[in-house]
């Protein structure tokens, strides 16, 4: 049979019991498929303990499978503070990995408006927002070290452009111009309402 250990006895905090019992019921919600709750539980675990790597790549996961994936991204952003000690990367480094990201972004506005030129907004939205949804499940499962980090992190920033230019050229197509303005904002501010709640 089962032999306890000296280990199994060991006092535990109780903070450790209840990040435990956070798991517990987080496991559960994600055997049943709901998501949301999951990442409830993910939020309650991270105020007692924000930094837990672990924790922040769960929470950006779960951002992913909900379709919020630039505030997955910007989840993401929280690890390069944490990891600069195991890469071995100085404030320089941080920086640039940081700096990528907006570049790519930028870039993005440009590259996106051309497609959604001479392709269509319907196709770049589509493609942006399959690429977006890749680029950062392949940060956490290819990065480890500064160059694949500034370089996968310069991707994940090259295809968040979808989501603004297509979606905009979009709505000047569909909707009567009278209406455009207003339509235009109400994305915008759709799309800000978003991110805060995502990020809780």
């Amino acid at each position: 049979g089962a032999r306890l250990h000296p280990t199994h006895l060991a006092p535990v905090d109780a903070v450790a019991i209840v990040l435990r019992m956070f798991n517990n019921v987080r496991l559960v919600h994600l055997r049943e498929g709901r998501l949301e709750a999951a990442l409830t539980v993910s939020d309650r675990f991270l105020v007692l303990v924000p930094d837990h790597p672990l924790e922040i790549r769960q929470r950006a996961g779960l951002l992913e499978q909900l379709g919020s994936h630039d505030a997955a991204a910007l989840e993401l952003q929280r690890l390069l503070p944490l990891v600069r000690e195991d890469w071995g990367l100085s404030a320089r480094d941080a920086g640039m990995i940081q700096g990528a990201f907006h570049l790519g972004y930028l870039a993005s506005l440009f590259i996106v408006g051309f497609i959604a030129d001479h392709f269509g907004a319907k196709r770049a939205f589509l493609v942006t927002g399959v690429a977006g949804f890749l680029s950062p499940i392949a940060f956490v499962l290819l990065v480890d070290g500064f160059w694949s980090a500034l370089w996968l992190h310069a991707l994940t920033g090259l295809t968040q452009g979808g989501y603004y230019t297509p979606v905009l050229a979009m709505v000047n197509e569909h909707v009567e111009r009278q209406r455009r303005g207003r339509a235009m904002g109400l994305m915008i501010a759709a799309a800000s309402a978003g991110y805060a709640v995502a990020l809780g």
